[in-house]
Order: structure tokens, then sequence, then C-alpha cells
């Protein structure tokens, strides 16, 4: 009766299964990808909110002296440059996926 389930049993072999899209390496390197796309997030936000306060500047009181309207205006143009940039950066990191 052994000779019979010896001809049956054949042994486990990794070919029979398609392999794992997402393997153990893989899976720790779309988190650290993850990760950066949020730090990267993160700064887009604080360079959202900076700009949000030289826009109230700019509004207000120190609005009204040319030079320092001059000064507001340019930091946000830097601003959004930099927005731009950290945008580009993320395109970049989530399509490294």
């Amino acid at each position: 009766m052994t000779n019979t389930l010896v001809n049956h049993v054949k042994p486990f072999d990794e070919k029979e299964v398609n392999e794992s899209l997402l393997t153990t390496s893989k899976s720790a390197y779309l988190i650290k990808i993850h990760e950066k796309g949020n730090e990267i997030i993160e700064a887009v936000m604080y360079f959202e909110r900076k700009k949000k306060i030289l826009y109230e500047l700019i509004e207000g009181f120190p609005g009204t002296f040319p030079s320092l309207r001059g000064k507001y205006v340019n930091n946000i143009d830097t601003i959004n440059r930099c927005i731009d940039r950290l945008y580009l950066r993320y395109k970049k990191a989530m399509s490294d996926i």
C-alpha cells in the first residue's frame, strides 16, 4: 500500500504556483516610496500655509508699502516655484512604483 502512495504523492515545486508580484522586499520598497511621497506632500502643505500668510500680509497694512509688497510678491513667486518642483518630485517618486 505504501508503494501506491509514493506513486501518487509529488513533492512541492515552486514552479507550480505563480510568483507573487508583491514580495517582501518589494513591500518594504513600496513603504519607503510612500513615506517619501508623504514627506513631499507635507512639504507642499507647509509652503501652502506660508503662501497663505504672505497673501494675508499683502492684503493687510504691510501691503500698502511698495517695497514690502514687492518683497512679498517675490516670495510668493518663489514659493509657487518650490511647490511646482515638489509636485514634480512627487510624481517622479510615485512613478518609480
